[in-house]
């Protein structure tokens, strides 16, 4: 859960010495959602003129959709469709990728019985059309069809049956094992990376979600691969740049000039080693005090985070730019 305390900042120069001493105590969006799948290729059987024509058994798959919200109701509570935006949809079979050109991902509440995600015959540009049916038996998946509120990640243990796919064309490739992944689309261009491994043994990674756009004020920061239990915070300014092991961090900080922190949503990155927080657009911390972002302005964002690897000390993430809209 967040706190709701407002967003404060400090000058970029206050920021060094912060994890050198003790420990620190402790959305619905507009526009686009993805949904994608992941599995690996069980039956390899493609005709001679598919881009997928050299597939092998286990082969790892990836199945992306882009949808437009709102959608449309089939049936009012229990199924809703929402179309595939086919400039940015694709299916992966290990390093060769096809574009989907279009149909619509339905959610499923209670229809007739089970939950799930249903995808029927989306054409493939290289031929055949791509299945993605999961069902969950039980009904206590999804609480409405309103994929907005269903973000998540589903592994395989949760389906009691699955359809995944591309058939037709002649070619029959059959994927198994399907991971299901419902999130906001990335916003803006990382920098800077990638970060030096922390103490998870990887480099952690700054994604943005939601939109660019300052009216809609819908914009969410995450970082992942950070150690786990780990105590960080965002950090936030106009301007990139690049200075090595700042006051002894073991990370790279990737911003200049007048620097804000979001250090009143300080975040413990738990067992899985994320942090995670809104961004209030019209609230952006400087050192004199919070700001609102202007369409036109680029922001970039960079996490800072607790880290023994091997002295106690902190790391960093590498950096987002975000061209504001």
């Amino acid at each position: 859960m967040f706190q709701s305390r407002p967003q404060t900042a400090r000058a970029a120069s206050a920021l060094l010495p912060l994890f050198t001493g003790a420990l620190l105590a402790a959305h619905a969006t507009a526009g686009d959602v993805v949904v994608e799948a992941t599995g690996t290729l069980v039956q390899a059987n493609a005709s001679g003129s598919s881009p997928f024509a050299g597939a092998m058994v286990g082969d790892p798959v990836t199945v992306h959709f882009e949808v437009f919200v709102p959608g449309m109701d089939v049936v009012p509570g229990q199924l809703t469709n929402y179309t595939i935006d086919p400039a940015t949809s694709f299916v992966r079979i290990g390093a060769v990728t096809d574009a989907i050109t279009g149909s619509a991902v339905g959610i499923q509440n209670d229809f007739p019985v089970a939950d799930g995600i249903r995808v029927f015959g989306a054409p493939a540009a290289g031929g055949g059309s791509v299945a993605l049916e999961v069902g969950e038996s039980s009904g206590t998946l999804f609480s409405s069809t309103d994929i907005t509120m269903q973000l998540g990640t589903w592994g395989p243990s949760t389906w009691s049956s699955f359809n995944f796919g591309l058939f037709g064309g002649g070619s029959f490739l059959e994927f198994s094992n399907p991971t299901v992944t419902i999130s906001l689309p990335n916003v803006g261009t990382s920098y800077c990376g990638p970060a030096p491994a922390n103490s998870s043994g990887d480099g952690a990674v700054i994604e943005a979600f939601g939109s660019a756009a300052v009216a809609t004020n819908d914009l969410t920061l995450r970082a992942s691969s950070l150690p786990t239990q780990s105590f960080g915070y965002f950090l936030t300014g106009r301007v990139a740049g690049f200075t090595m092991n700042p006051g002894g961090s073991q990370g790279n900080l990737c911003l200049t000039g007048t620097i804000g922190r979001f250090d009143a949503l300080v975040q413990n990155s738990g067992s899985a080693g994320v942090i995670e927080i809104p961004v209030d657009l019209m609230a952006l911390p400087q050192p004199n005090g919070p700001v609102a972002a202007l369409p036109g302005e680029t922001w970039h964002f960079q996490a800072w985070f607790r880290d023994a690897n091997p002295m106690v000390t902190s790391n960093l993430s590498d950096g987002v730019e975000i061209v504001m809209q």
